[in-house]
């Protein structure tokens, strides 16, 4: 094995080895972490749900001030959304209702 190939081969170990971390190792320790909050057995929000909220929020704000100065809230019409309500509500009953 020439040295070429065995740099190669190191460098192609390390950059396996860095993509297991970043997309399996870190985000099972989030999810351990996630799981484990206090928060989520005694009542409390959960300290994950801000995290989220700060992520989600800095995303949605651009896009939905886009969209209502570009005037496409107007255009959604609220038919279509009353009788997918009335759709999932006879597929999906109240439990106990008469």
């Amino acid at each position: 094995m020439t040295s070429k190939t065995r740099f190669v081969g190191g460098v192609n170990a390390a950059l396996l080895i860095a993509a297991a971390i970043y997309f399996f190792i870190l985000p099972l320790g989030l999810l351990v972490q996630d799981l484990t909050d206090p928060g989520l057995h005694n009542g409390q929000t959960p300290a994950f749900a801000y995290r989220w909220h700060r992520s989600l929020s800095q995303r949605y704000q651009p896009w939905a001030q886009e969209r209502f100065v570009s005037g496409q809230t107007t255009l959604i019409p609220a038919f279509p959304f009353a009788i997918a309500v009335l759709i999932l509500a006879q597929i999906f009953p109240r439990m106990g209702a008469a």
